[in-house]
């Protein structure tokens, strides 16, 4: 009676077809072991997303809390279950204030950037991954840093790209299709223009940047993968905030907070 009562009652839910993944996010210092994991769930129904963060160290993403969107991820909401709260969560906005954050420190340091060189180095039919065909890219990305009349860092990022054009939910680049600011108005512009031309949807890329002073080189490489991908029904409440929740609002704006938090950082590094 139990089993026909569950199943009377998942049946009056309104769900929408859609799919559902896995996506896990590697980062590697230098020659170092494997020094974190970002693991993440998300669903997607056409213009509909939700991410929810099964693993996170980052304070404001923590475990269990997850963004949706029903607009394709022009606006976004940042729900956390423990505290019963939301926030809006301007995605775009904490990139561009990032990015003047750097820039703010850039110009006190007066670091100066050469023109950037972007390179096309492959385009290629990839291998099946989660049973869907792919196509492989790889881009090559250098560019210098003057710090005054003393120091140059010459930085080359190379990326390669595994993407899907058989994945026709709108919502799906909502979340994992954003590219964090380099600081750079000029180098952004050209990696937008660059990797708009990737086409489809990604499934895995990974990313090995190596920077080079005079007296050392260090690489970082980074890899997020979709470890699982399948089609499900999603219930419509999955997109939505729970009921009874309270919106927070910040009343500072989004750059005096990024600055404050790393200011607080470098103070508890220094003690």
């Amino acid at each position: 009676m139990r089993k026909l009562l569950f199943f009377v009652i998942l049946g009056a839910v309104p769900c929408w077809a859609g799919l559902t993944y896995t996506a896990v996010t590697r980062t590697i210092l230098g020659a170092k072991n494997q020094s974190g994991d970002f693991r993440v769930q998300g669903w997607v129904s056409g213009n509909h997303a939700r991410m929810e963060f099964l693993k996170s160290e980052l304070p404001d993403l923590q475990s269990g809390t997850y963004l949706i969107s029903s607009d394709g991820g022009d606006t976004v909401y940042l729900v956390n279950p423990a505290e019963k709260t939301f926030t809006r969560w301007d995605v775009s906005g904490m990139i561009q204030n990032m990015a003047n954050m750097m820039r703010t420190f850039r110009g006190e340091m007066m670091v100066r950037f050469e023109e950037p060189k972007v390179e096309k180095l492959l385009d290629e039919k990839g291998p099946s991954m989660q049973g869907l065909p792919t196509r492989h890219f790889r881009y090559r990305t250098s560019y210098k840093a003057s710090l005054g009349d003393t120091e140059t860092i010459a930085t080359v990022m190379e990326e390669d790209i595994w993407t899907t054009s058989a994945i026709q939910e709108p919502g799906v680049k909502a979340f994992l299709d954003k590219r964090p600011s380099t600081g750079d108005e000029q180098l952004d512009r050209i990696l937008t223009a660059e990797m708009s031309k990737v086409p489809g949807f990604p499934l895995k890329r990974t990313t090995s940047t190596q920077t080079q002073t005079r007296k050392q080189t260090t690489v970082t490489r980074s890899e997020m993968e979709i470890v699982e991908l399948k089609n499900v029904d999603t219930p419509e409440m999955m997109f939505s905030i729970p009921k009874g929740f309270t919106e927070v609002k910040n009343d500072e704006p989004d750059f005096d907070q990024a600055l404050r938090k790393l200011e607080k950082k470098q103070r508890e590094k220094s003690h």
